[in-house]
């Protein structure tokens, strides 16, 4: 990315040091611009969860520049339950497809019970979308608790499609999850 400098209307100066500084919003509606909108959406999801965020006035202010349409659609995507930059991958990809993910969804049992808190769930269907980070296992029982996570929720009728970076970036994420979807129940 070239390094530019924002426009004068989204500076503002920090008192105690003296340093110009860009608000988030509008360092996010400018980079989804000029670098597309995965690019935005992966700050905007971070932002959200963590700041009291507000796109509006800077996407107004944007008026017809170059880049908008991403910047606007970041703004109507980004989602503060994905809990990492794979997960909005994961949402962003399956959003080129058409395919709404319902991040950090609650299983429960026939009787009501808590299960496990998912990554996705597919919109309309018993899909659940797991995404698997390098540091999710790292005492030696979370892979067996993960399994039997896994099994519970298998057992009350949800298919689950795990996604590793390597699914996203050579293309095997989509495919798997259409086939999913095709052999899952609707709800």
């Amino acid at each position: 990315m070239r390094a530019h400098r924002p426009w004068s209307h989204d500076i503002r100066t920090l008192d105690d040091l003296g340093v110009d500084v860009q608000c988030p919003e509008a360092a996010i509606v400018e980079l989804a611009a000029r670098e597309g909108a995965l690019h935005g959406l992966v700050p905007a999801d971070v932002a959200i969860r963590h700041e009291d965020v507000w796109f509006e006035r800077v996407l107004a202010s944007w008026g017809k520049r170059h880049g908008i349409a991403q910047a606007r659609l970041v703004a109507e995507l980004a989602d503060g339950r994905r809990e990492s930059p794979l997960e909005t991958q994961t949402a962003w990809q399956a959003h080129g497809e058409g395919i709404r993910l319902e991040p950090q969804t609650v299983i429960r049992d026939r009787a009501g019970e808590w299960v496990a808190t998912v990554d996705f769930t597919v919109a309309g269907y018993k899909v659940v979308v797991e995404v698997d980070g390098l540091g999710k296992y790292r005492r030696p029982d979370d892979l067996k608790k993960e399994r039997v996570r896994h099994n519970q929720i298998e057992e009350l009728g949800w298919l689950v499609v795990r996604v590793i970076a390597d699914d996203l970036r050579f293309g095997r994420f989509v495919p798997r999850l259409h086939a999913a979807m095709a052999r899952a129940e609707r709800r």
